[in-house]
């Protein structure tokens, strides 16, 4: 990947010899805090405080860490009864006590991205889970509508129709026998009072204000355009989407059957490297800081999955873009005040919450 990189100094946690991207080196990350109860961490919400609340895979669901790295509260067990939850998926406002409930944006987390625009909650209109099949599923996201909700009054109103204002980037593809188009319709609330979406067609972030009037567009680097992704990649990448839909999103396949449905999905590929590239995503994450700077994370064909790897795309407002790569095991979820705060898995797969410096943020 290019990117256009700033002119200013790096600081002392930003590696830069002029041969690739910045690098936020392991040294500069720090701890906020770690507990035998964090499985994997969903999402972290940052409260004005300083409090970070994590959204945890497995019970207790909600897990807070002060600035003293102590675990301050601890609670939210499965079940249906009070303080119970099916599957808790998403942050909305005030940290632990205001969730929405089962849902997703894609086929491998429950996570429901949500974010405050002024006074409002957006949120992306109920999505259609793994259950009802990967078809009504795909097609539930590529009809995905945001809506406003008022936490005070409850209302809620239609905010931006994504199908409407988005162009179908599988226009002309080839249908194929055991592969999956999927495309995620990333968007993103940036400062308080601007709608942020990513337009795979036009390869721009469009922006809209809360009457669904549009913005000045920023055009994003060419470099960053998947363009051929050959058949046995194609297929290591949908894998465990084919995986979950034979097995219910539950257990997983054997080995020997794992390479044998790999195997079939191979030849059941017609599409050219062109038409495979055009069915993965682009972008696997979008994120914004509450100063308006955008961050991207490109999605990495050779991870395995629909996943990013440790580089992600930092774009300023005005436009300018460059590429900063993360540690070794650090996970980004939010970025604010001058650093990003996330999960750091060390060489145990021990999972804490961490944060490091962000490079002008």
């Amino acid at each position: 990947m290019a990117a256009v990189v700033a002119c200013d100094p790096s600081p002392p946690n930003v590696g830069d010899d002029g041969s690739g991207p910045l690098q936020i080196t392991s040294e500069s990350v720090q701890v906020l805090g770690t507990s035998e109860s964090l499985a994997i961490v969903l999402d972290l919400e940052v409260l004005p405080d300083g409090n970070v609340w994590a959204l945890n895979s497995l019970a207790p669901f909600f897990v807070a860490f002060d600035s003293t790295r102590a675990v301050i509260e601890a609670h939210g067990t499965e079940g249906g009864g009070p303080e119970e939850f099916q599957l808790p998926s998403a942050f909305v406002t005030g940290g632990a006590h205001a969730t929405v409930g089962t849902g997703g944006t894609s086929e491998t987390s429950p996570v429901v991205r949500a974010a405050r625009l002024v006074e409002e909650v957006i949120l992306p209109q109920s999505m259609v889970g793994l259950e009802a099949g990967v078809n009504s599923m795909v097609a539930g996201m590529l009809q995905a509508d945001l809506l406003a909700c008022d936490p005070e009054s409850g209302v809620v109103e239609p905010m931006l129709s994504l199908g409407s204002v988005l162009g179908d980037p599988f226009e002309g593809f080839i249908a194929t026998e055991e592969g999956f188009p999927f495309w995620r319709r990333l968007w993103v609330v940036c400062g308080e009072d601007e709608l942020r979406v990513f337009d795979r067609v036009r390869h721009q972030l469009r922006g809209f204000d809360r009457s669904g009037a549009e913005l000045p567009t920023i055009d994003l680097p060419p470099e960053t355009r998947i363009t051929q992704v050959g058949p046995r990649q194609f297929a290591q990448v949908v894998f465990p989407l084919r995986q979950a839909e034979m097995t219910g999103g539950g257990s997983h396949l054997s080995e020997a059957d794992s390479a044998r449905l790999l195997n079939e999905m191979v030849g059941g590929l017609q599409g050219s490297p062109t038409e495979l590239a055009a069915y993965l995503p682009m972008f696997s994450d979008f994120r914004c800081s509450p100063q308006g700077t955008m961050w991207l994370r490109p999605f990495d064909a050779d991870e395995g999955g629909l996943s990013g790897g440790r580089s992600w795309l930092e774009i300023s407002p005005n436009g300018a873009a460059r590429e900063i790569e993360f540690p070794q095991g650090f996970d980004p979820f939010r970025f604010a005040d001058g650093r990003v705060r996330g999960v750091q898995r060390d060489q145990f797969d021990v999972a804490s919450i961490a944060w490091a410096p962000l490079p002008f943020d």
